[in-house]
């Protein structure tokens, strides 16, 4: 799980790298720059990862050569990229004029700005929300909400098969090897995750997870265009 997470955390500095080489003005603000950070750095990252596993017949592979290719990328951006950590946590999460010579703990908290904690607890109710789509009953089971039943098995079985399917192709599983037609690349994404550790409940909700905060952060963004307010805005 942990290779996952981590996995996770390359795919958003991808994707801020990805942002910022595109838009070397930096006309995005902290929020809109975190959403499609995220969003590319996931969709984007999976489509390439789907395209090298394609080439190779291996997910393994497919996984391995974005990972060095990522990690060069990335690492090529460095200091612009800590630049940019740096802008978002003193200049648009912080009230810079609270904070003084101590930089103290005390004096970070002070400063952090109302907005920043009302938005965080509308997005952690999200989560949890979401977490109820589908998680683990008595004895391991897997389990959904009824909001959530639908055709959840079939999205967790393509999940479960791009995951260990070797050679790598776009057969159907469940269609005697035709040719896969549905609308398979979150599940995609859920089998990359799933391949690096992942249990199939959180595999599953990474990229829900993930695409839904990146939507909500940019309806945040233009909220907040239209209200003059971020305070509002939440």
């Amino acid at each position: 799980m942990i290779i996952s997470l981590l996995f996770l955390i390359m795919l958003f500095l991808f994707g801020l790298a990805a942002v910022e080489f595109f838009d070397p003005r930096r006309k995005f603000g902290a929020i809109e720059l975190a959403a499609v950070s995220g969003i590319i750095g996931v969709a984007g990252g999976s489509f390439i990862i789907l395209a090298l596993s394609l080439i190779s017949g291996s997910l393994s592979w497919g996984i391995t050569f974005f990972s060095f290719a990522g990690l060069i990328f990335s690492a090529w951006r460095f200091r612009i990229i800590a630049a940019i950590f740096r802008r978002i946590f003193k200049r648009d999460l912080l009230n810079s004029a609270s904070l003084n010579s101590k930089n103290n703990l005390y004096i970070y908290v002070k400063a952090i700005r109302p907005w920043a904690i009302g938005l965080c607890a509308v997005l952690f109710i999200y989560i949890a929300a979401v977490s109820i789509v589908l998680f683990w009953g008595e004895n391991h089971t897997m389990r959904s909400s009824f909001i959530g039943w639908g055709d959840m098995a079939l999205h967790v079985s393509l999940a479960e098969h791009f995951s260990v399917v070797s050679p790598f192709t776009l057969a159907h599983p469940l269609a005697g090897g035709a040719r896969l037609t549905y609308p398979f690349m979150i599940d995609f994404i859920s089998g990359i995750f799933h391949a690096l550790g992942a249990d199939q409940v959180l595999a599953f909700r990474i990229p829900m997870v993930v695409f839904s905060i990146g939507a909500l952060l940019l309806l945040f963004s233009v909220a907040a265009r239209v209200l003059k307010s971020k305070f509002f805005a939440v």
